[in-house]
């Protein structure tokens, strides 16, 4: 299984079988987006053989959305205008942190944004604060990733019942 990203002018079938040699391919577009200057976005997923079994096309859409998923809360907070990389070992840091403020009300953490910008919390307020953002940000992004889980099944009965 190959998994591309793609950006065009035209609107891609959902699944497209073609033979290359005497070997059969299926392909599916997943996550097919209209973007603003009218063109379409998707990931593209290439099995080799006939259309696989409803359980395969899920187990391989639901790595996909985790891997987005992890992907997007590594990489996709931002504080005060700065990225913000939120890996485990950063999360943890920060909830230290958190800690460390609640004990102590003299101490004000210093960070490292994802852009090496150093960042001195001037208060405790500030620092509960990007605390609750980054958290709220956490819960977001797994909460699309449930949702879109969610609706796994629906896309995968229609693939089928389109062809």
């Amino acid at each position: 299984m190959i998994e591309r990203i793609y950006s065009t002018e035209k609107k891609p079938d959902k699944i497209q079988h073609f033979m290359v040699g005497n070997q059969i391919y299926t392909v599916l577009a997943y996550d097919v987006l209209e973007n603003a200057d009218k063109g379409w976005s998707w990931v593209e997923f290439l099995f080799k053989g006939q259309k696989p079994d409803k359980t395969t096309i899920k187990t391989r859409l639901e790595n996909y959305l985790n891997d987005r998923c992890d992907q997007n809360i590594l990489e996709g907070f931002t504080w005060k205008t700065h990225p913000v990389w939120l890996s485990t070992e950063n999360q943890i840091n920060y909830q230290r942190n958190y800690d460390a403020v609640k004990e102590n009300e003299q101490f004000l953490p210093e960070i490292r944004l994802g852009d090496n910008t150093r960042y001195k919390f001037e208060t405790q307020e500030e620092y509960y604060q990007f605390r609750n953002e980054y958290s709220n940000f956490i819960d977001d992004c797994l909460k699309n990733c449930w949702d879109d889980k969610d609706k796994l099944d629906e896309w995968i009965d229609n693939l089928y019942d389109e062809e």
